[in-house]
């Protein structure tokens, strides 16, 4: 491919890293075996890696909103709420796609196309020294949830250097009384 990604299942390969993908119905998008070829060896660097919790506190102590502090992960499990990714709008031209199946309440399958997206980005200045001068590339795995108001808006991102950033975004309607 074009962009360098090789897709196959739920298996990445980019540049240096190998990974692989498992949506999971309370944690959204989960990476497994997350390893990075440094020279002649193979490092694992994380086994599992996922957003163990999301917590909206609204600090509010008035009789009727005191309880209103979710555990949006594990009481109501993000997963289940993937949105499909739109091309131009929540990520770029060139995004690759891989569906997210969970099971509902009931045990039935339910699939949710188009909820993560993989893409290749320019990732700012690697490196530079008077006339030569080299740009970063990065690996975003990316999806979102809505649960009521908001979007929660999950990215792995894997660099070229080895390193591993998480970036949550979050917006939506504010709940206001």
């Amino acid at each position: 491919p074009a962009d360098g990604i090789q897709i196959n299942g739920y298996s990445v390969i980019w540049k240096k890293w190998k990974l692989h993908i498992a949506p999971n119905v309370r944690e959204g998008v989960v990476l497994h075996l997350v390893r990075y070829v440094d020279g002649a060896r193979e490092r694992m660097m994380l086994y599992r890696a996922s957003i163990s919790e999301m917590v909206v506190p609204y600090g509010d102590p008035d009789r009727g909103w005191f309880v209103r502090n979710a555990f949006d992960e594990g009481e109501l499990g993000l997963g289940g709420f993937a949105q499909p990714l739109r091309v131009g709008v929540d990520v770029p031209f060139g995004a690759r796609f891989l569906s997210a199946v969970n099971s509902n309440a009931r045990g039935t399958p339910t699939e949710h196309p188009r909820a993560i997206a993989i893409y290749e980005r320019d990732g700012g200045l690697a490196w530079r020294h008077l006339e030569l001068a080299r740009r970063s590339r990065e690996l975003v795995i990316e999806w979102i949830a809505s649960l009521g108001n908001y979007e929660y808006g999950f990215a792995w991102i894997l660099h070229e250097d080895g390193t591993i950033e998480q970036r949550t975004t979050l917006t939506g309607i504010m709940s206001v009384k």
